[in-house]
């Protein structure tokens, strides 16, 4: 036996992802197995000349299923090789959010909460987190959704330049920043998701009716954000979790993954903190004190939560200080979404397998056929060692 168990450990598989697949094999049998039982219990008394094969007409169904794994396995393209493998790791589509609203300003982490932020993407290409071939996206969450500042793009230098604006504003005129529409920001994120892909497919901006979206396991968001997004008392705050949550599930149906990461303290700070670093009257108006007087601001982890649980992602992870450092949690997520395909090098001698693997689950399925099955077996036989 110790000969098989050798020769299993000298084969590989290119694409192995898809042996999961071969998790569907005992379940079929099992069903298969249920149903013999009850065909076997419940069969008609036995009458003179009559005959009553142990398996009879299931023969076939438990011969497709035994075939099932090699058919799988052809489809991983099996092979061997007489020298070393390696394994290379295939591109990610990531797509970062950036909470841009007023309570990412506080300094309640010592540095602004923003600010660690941008420091915190800008390592991810110096650190070849993201590399070459992968494809990034950027958002700005704020209190009215924007177009994404970044669509999909392998262009990691125009990525970079885009980190490198995300700043506070000068000013506090504007009101964008007042609020953080998250249920509309995520909205508007898969649509336009759609229709990049969209376009990509058939070159036309308009989606015709019909068209399906893409389901792709390479695909993330990562959000960096403190969770304080129903801070609002004017907010009708059941309303957008709902909107919230329906739109976690149009991601998580085409396939794409949140993981938070909470920027911020569990400490209540006060939105007035934010003031003393602009000057009154020339760079915000008074009345922005009497508006964000009584109003504080924490690291809300639950809402961050809710974001990785309906998405099925992982986190949050948490940033309560300047030291603080994501790299690692943003590098193991998106690896998790990096197909893995097995190499050699060009000088080593690789034999592929998957015609072997299929010439099996032929014969299976010949005897389950049981019709003249040697000779149906030797022309198959006879046929494979003519073509390959």
């Amino acid at each position: 036996m110790d000969w098989i168990f050798e020769l299993l450990s000298k084969v590989y598989f290119e694409q192995s992802v898809r042996l999961k697949f071969l998790s569907v094999v005992p379940v079929l049998f099992f069903l298969w197995l249920i149903t013999w039982l009850l065909r076997f219990l419940f069969k008609p008394l036995r009458t003179y000349g009559s005959r009553y094969p142990l398996i009879g007409s299931l023969r076939l169904w438990l011969f497709l299923i035994l075939a099932l794994p090699f058919i799988i396995g052809a489809w991983a393209k099996p092979f061997v090789t007489g020298g070393n493998v390696i394994a290379v790791k295939g591109n990610a589509e990531v797509i970062f959010i950036v909470d841009h609203s007023v309570s990412m300003f506080l300094k309640d982490t010592g540095l602004a909460r923003l600010d660690i932020a941008r420091r915190e993407l800008e390592k991810l290409v110096s650190r070849k987190i993201i590399k070459d071939g992968d494809r990034v996206s950027l958002f700005l969450l704020q209190a009215f959704g924007l177009p994404p500042r970044l669509y999909l793009t392998e262009d990691l230098e125009g990525f970079s330049n885009e980190i490198s604006r995300i700043s506070r504003p000068s000013t506090l005129h504007f009101s964008n920043y007042f609020g953080s529409d998250v249920s509309g920001m995520f909205e508007k994120l898969y649509q336009s998701i759609d229709r990049q892909d969209f376009y990509n497919e058939f070159n036309l901006l308009e989606i015709s009716e019909g068209w399906r979206p893409k389901f792709k396991r390479n695909r993330l968001i990562i959000i960096l954000s403190d969770g304080d997004f129903f801070n609002d008392p004017n907010m009708d705050v059941n309303y957008h979790k709902n909107r919230l949550v329906n739109a976690l599930e149009e991601l998580k149906k085409r396939g794409v993954t949140v993981y938070p990461i909470g920027i911020g303290t569990m400490t209540e700070t006060s939105l007035l903190e934010i003031l003393k670093d602009y000057e009154r009257y020339r760079q915000y108006d008074l009345q922005l004190e009497v508006d964000l007087g009584g109003i504080s601001s924490r690291l809300h982890p639950e809402s961050l939560e809710t974001l990785s649980n309906v998405t099925g992602g992982m986190g949050p992870f948490i940033i309560q200080g300047v030291n603080g450092d994501a790299s690692g949690f943003i590098e193991s997520v998106i690896n998790r979404h990096r197909s893995v395909n097995l190499e050699t090098s060009l000088s080593q001698d690789k034999k592929d397998l998957w015609p072997h693997f299929l010439l099996i689950a032929s014969v299976m399925f010949t005897a389950g056929l049981g019709f003249y099955p040697l000779v149906a077996l030797a022309l198959i036989i006879t046929g494979w060692w003519l073509y390959f």
